[in-house]
């Protein structure tokens, strides 16, 4: 590094710096606007700020600064309190209007209470006397700087966080340790009905249906407990017109300096999947019931069927009626527990132990066959019974003696 630099402060004091152009203590210099009526101290300050790696645009008066602002925007403005067309703090005044961002330092050699209070209340950045320390003078300007930037950083991180939450399709929000909004997206307001304004400070428990009212508060004591949280669960949210739309919601604890402050909180809206999800289940409920209804038919067919070929073997309405009290017994019974006035009747009294206890006719599933004789479809056997009554074909009779058709010539014939 060479041999330090010195220019003359103003008023006998003299600045030293390093050689060549500096960075300024917040990076890269800024575009500094000075107003003074003063050609030497305007060079002068010029010539330092320059040094200390800032352009550098200088005005006269206090149209001419103003001529110079609208031309080109500048960080910040040094303006001298007293000014040939104008006063500084009127100049301080324009320059907000104009340029809200730009930081202002005002100096004077004529300082007093009142001129001091006026310029903090005009927002002036910073208020020196002269003779002034130069290095308090680049100080003040650094720091002011250093908050304009920062101002700026922070706008434009807001900005993107903006985009960000505002075209994300979930519902983004921020609760206070008490559970009231600090923060809302604007999904947040399509979802329940309201502007985010009306959503600010309203707790979020005022939201929810009474069941997700009390899960949700649950979760809330557990985040401001540090205790953690299952990752998402599902409520209805209460939108300003009455109506309910279903949400998968998350809660996640935020700390600073190792305590909860808040919590961070997500919303989608899953009505749609929900009316789906109903609607699969009725469908499937009713599918459920098609088979079942299809299951029980076929078992129907299948015993009228086999009822129908045995009414084919009957003879007597006795013997039919026999047959169809019996399969409706199979088919309903419930229905049939109590006996029908039909069945209490007088039977018959005719010779033979099927007579009074009545035949019961069973399939059999292939042909019977004896020896030298058989059986084929469309014939019929006589029982062996001394009932001695005929049997549908492919069939047995079931007497009351239990026996079956003969399988000789002698005990069964076939029609």
């Amino acid at each position: 590094m060479g041999d330090p630099t010195t220019v003359d402060g103003g008023n006998g004091y003299r600045y030293a710096v390093g050689a060549g152009r500096r960075e300024s203590l917040v990076g890269a210099g800024g575009l500094i606007l000075v107003v003074d009526d003063d050609p030497g101290t305007s060079e002068t300050l010029r010539d330092i700020l320059e040094l200390e790696g800032h352009m550098v645009r200088t005005a006269d008066c206090g149209r001419a600064g103003l001529e110079t602002l609208a031309a080109s925007p500048v960080e910040a403005a040094i303006v001298d309190l007293k000014l040939p067309d104008a006063s500084g703090l009127d100049l301080l005044e324009a320059i907000k209007a104009t340029s809200a961002e730009t930081e202002v330092i005002l100096i004077t050699g004529h300082a007093s209470l009142a001129t001091a209070m006026q310029a903090i209340d005009g927002a002036a950045f910073g208020y020196l006397t002269k003779p002034f320390d130069v290095r308090q003078l680049v100080a003040t300007l650094d720091k002011a700087l250093e908050k304009q930037r920062l101002a700026r950083a922070l706008r434009e991180a807001e900005e993107r966080y903006r985009l960000v939450t505002e075209h994300i399709t979930d519902a983004v929000f921020f609760l206070d340790l008490e559970g009231r909004l600090v923060f809302g997206n604007s999904r947040g307001a399509e979802l329940t009905g309201y502007r985010v304004e009306e959503l600010l400070g309203t707790p979020i428990l005022s939201l929810l249906t009474p069941t997700g009212a009390r899960e949700a508060e649950a979760r809330l004591d557990a985040v401001r407990a540090g205790q953690e949280v299952a990752p998402s669960f599902e409520t209805q949210l209460v939108r300003k017109g009455g109506g309910l739309v279903w949400v998968e919601a998350n809660l996640t604890s935020v700390t600073k300096d190792g305590k909860v402050v808040g919590c961070l909180g997500a919303a989608r809206d899953i009505t749609e999947r929900k009316r789906a999800e109903q609607a699969l289940r009725e469908a499937n409920q009713a599918l459920t019931g098609l088979v079942a209804d299809l299951e029980q038919r076929n078992r129907e067919m299948a015993l009228l069927s086999e009822m129908g070929e045995l009414l084919q073997g009957c003879h007597t309405s006795e013997e039919a009626y026999s047959v169809v009290r019996s399969f409706v017994q199979r088919l309903f019974p419930a229905e049939s527990a109590s006996p029908s006035p039909r069945s209490r009747c007088s039977r018959p009294t005719s010779a033979g132990p099927c007579a009074a206890a009545g035949p019961t006719w069973s399939a059999v599933p292939s042909p019977a066959r004896s020896a030298g004789t058989s059986i084929r479809p469309g014939r019929s056997a006589t029982c062996a019974s001394p009932c001695s009554r005929r049997a549908p074909r492919w069939g047995s009779c079931i007497c009351g003696t239990g026996r079956t058709p003969a399988r000789s010539s002698a005990g069964c014939r076939t029609g």
